[in-house]
């Protein structure tokens, strides 16, 4: 470990030092002071708080914040499980006028939720919006930051004038399309607070842009327009069956003479190809004497 990260180390450790340790009295100073309570609850060590908000501590410890550190399974954590119906370790929650504004529990942590808690901290409670839509027109609006992407949709919706074609939204900042399951994460959450601007783009153009596409010629791109084009076309309408105009057969097939061929005798009825004696068709003048002639 070099000398700077020993010494922020050291630094982050004496801002914990700084933390309150029972729950009446943190809560007696945020409310005296009229700041927010951040609840920590950590294990043995506070690695966890550190590596995820070692750089706001300084920022936030004594300043904007009241911290309140409890242990996971202690009476401290018992007692903010009962008030706030938060807990587990390791996780970190700010209450604001008795209620949970914003939280984050689990070992896997999240990069922007620390600024996030600044943001909170500092009172920025909106969420300014500037919308480019698909005709190049502009919207602008703001909102609340705990107001979801999909209420903002609805918003778009109604106010927008460049008609109806179905879009996503694109941030600029982020440089990423957000999806549909994005849409029920506040704005907060999807860290655009205070101030972000989105692109209405077509879905045709962003599902483009998902396989790949790259602006200018070459055969590589050539496919990927094809495959793009592929993937966003609209179904084939069903065709009419075609009427049938072809006149019918004056002799149907079925009842037309076979095709002459060596391996089917044909025969013919005269006498000569049946070769049958002529007094064997005539009928028999015995047959018809009548029997008083006898």
């Amino acid at each position: 470990m070099s000398v700077e990260q020993v010494f922020r180390a050291c630094t982050y450790e004496e801002q914990v030092a700084r933390f309150e340790r029972n729950v009446e009295a943190a809560e007696r100073r945020s409310a005296a002071e009229d700041k927010a309570l951040v609840i920590y609850s950590g294990g043995d060590d506070d690695e966890w708080l550190l590596r995820w908000f070692g750089p706001v501590l300084a920022e936030s410890v004594g300043d904007k914040c009241v911290w309140l550190r409890v242990t996971a399974g202690s009476a401290g954590a018992a007692q903010v499980r009962t008030r706030y119906g938060v807990g587990g370790a390791p996780g970190v929650w700010c209450v604001r006028d008795g209620q949970v504004v914003l939280g984050l529990q689990g070992q896997s942590g999240c990069p922007g939720f620390a600024r996030r808690l600044l943001r909170s901290l500092d009172g920025q409670t909106t969420c300014e919006l500037a919308f480019k839509l698909t005709d190049g027109g502009l919207l602008r609006h703001e909102f609340s930051a705990e107001t979801t992407l999909g209420l903002v949709r609805a918003w778009v919706d109604a106010h927008r004038n460049d008609g109806t074609l179905p879009y996503q939204f694109y941030s600029s900042a982020q440089r990423a399309t957000l999806t549909e399951a994005q849409e029920q994460l506040t704005l907060t959450e999807l860290d655009l607070a205070p101030r972000s601007a989105l692109i209405l783009k077509p879905v045709q153009m962003a599902a483009a842009e998902a396989v790949g596409e790259a602006p200018g010629g070459g055969l590589l791109s050539s496919l990927r327009r094809a495959v793009a084009w592929l993937v966003t076309r609209p179904a084939p309408a069903a065709a009419a069956p075609a009427a049938d105009t072809a006149s019918p057969s004056p002799a149907s097939s079925c009842y037309a003479s076979p095709m002459q061929s060596p391996l089917l005798k044909h025969f013919d009825c005269s006498g000569s190809e049946l070769n049958i004696p002529p007094s064997c068709i005539a009928p028999s003048a015995r047959k018809f004497q009548s029997p008083d002639r006898r």
